[in-house]
């Protein structure tokens, strides 16, 4: 399993597509089970926690994939999940099931690497003539500075 928690991987997912767009998907991609992890989610928060029900509401709603809409959304449902041991599970078990899906494994893949979900990376070259070869996954953003001679 990737180092993305359930509440990232959820948001991740809901971000990417939107809850609203999950309905006209083919019911036996894994995006059926990510509708079904949304779907216990949105039941459990609205039992608990109506202030974290309105959030999440608001958050698939808008349909926003920015990394820090979904890293907030993926850090409440993680919290809210700790004190449920059984609808975190259930939950596990569905995002499993989605992972079969190649389509979902790829954007999971995508925000698990270094500088995917929330992530960043930091390197610094000090000398002459160094050469380094990385690769990552999606946007990045490179500043380089030279040092005073």
């Amino acid at each position: 399993m990737d180092p993305l928690s359930v509440g990232a991987a959820v948001a991740v997912l809901a971000g990417t597509k939107g809850v609203e767009k999950l309905g006209g998907l083919v019911a036996e991609s894994g995006w059926r089970a990510v509708g079904q992890a949304l779907g216990r989610l949105r039941q459990f928060f609205a039992d608990t926690d109506e202030d974290a029900s309105a959030r999440l509401e608001k958050f698939v709603s808008a349909g926003d994939a920015s990394e820090d809409s979904v890293v907030a959304v993926g850090e409440l449902i993680d919290d809210k999940l700790r004190s449920a041991p059984k609808v975190r599970t259930e939950v596990e078990l569905l995002i499993a099931e989605a992972r079969a899906d190649d389509e979902i494994a790829g954007l999971l893949a995508a925000a698990a690497v270094p500088g995917g979900l929330g992530q960043r990376i930091t390197q610094i070259a000090i000398g002459n003539d160094n050469i380094q070869v990385g690769q990552v996954g999606g946007d990045v953003t490179i500043d380089v500075q030279r040092p005073p001679r």
